[in-house]
């Protein structure tokens, strides 16, 4: 999937029955540029007893689609209580994987190029949860290659909803692919961090 920007912000859409009701509905979210256009829409498929009785454990497909409803991407969860396991498909094909490789005070998801390599790190600190530099998975967290940042949205959309708002700054990676990624990170990030 080609993206030429080098900003991303995601919204999660609100959904009135989720915050009167308190269960889990799926998922939807918006992808704009960071000028506001809109250039994805994001939507959770999955089984509503998973959601209401398992929540992040749940298994589910996050389908991301253009302006004109043409999938581009795919990401797909198994059922897991425990270090998730996310598969990213472009076209139908598989090109990477999203993987928990953490510890209490360091949260930290590995990205999986389509050749089975560790390219990429996604990692957050106790000091700063809110925030996921990207680093190059040599070891070397020094240089941060991009940023996932979970945003605040207001006490009360914070206390009565899960939706969540991510900025992500791709800043040194070029890769469309990389790109693509890093994009299925900041969901995975949501899915499984942000909605414990």
């Amino acid at each position: 999937m080609e993206i030429i920007h080098n900003k991303l912000i995601i919204k999660q859409k609100v959904e009135v029955s989720e915050v009167l009701l308190g269960f889990e509905s799926k998922n939807k979210f918006q992808i704009l540029t960071s000028d506001n256009q809109e250039f994805l829409y994001a939507f959770e498929e999955s089984n509503w007893f998973e959601r209401v009785m398992f929540k992040q454990a749940r298994s589910l497909t996050l389908k991301i689609i253009d302006k004109n409803k043409r999938e581009v991407l795919e990401i797909k969860k198994k059922f897991a209580f425990f270090h998730p396991h996310f598969e990213v498909f472009e076209n139908k094909q598989k090109i990477g994987e999203i993987t928990t490789s953490g510890w209490f005070f360091k949260n930290s998801l590995d990205i999986i190029d389509r050749n089975k390599h560790v390219v990429l790190k996604g990692v957050s600190t106790f000091s700063h949860p809110w925030t996921y530099n990207i680093f190059r998975a040599d070891g070397n967290e020094v240089n941060v290659q991009g940023t996932i940042l979970k945003k605040f949205k207001g006490f009360g959309k914070t206390l009565f909803t899960d939706a969540d708002h991510f900025n992500i700054d791709f800043k040194n990676i070029e890769d469309d692919e990389l790109k693509t990624l890093v994009l299925a990170l900041a969901f995975a990030i949501d899915l499984y961090i942000f909605e414990r």
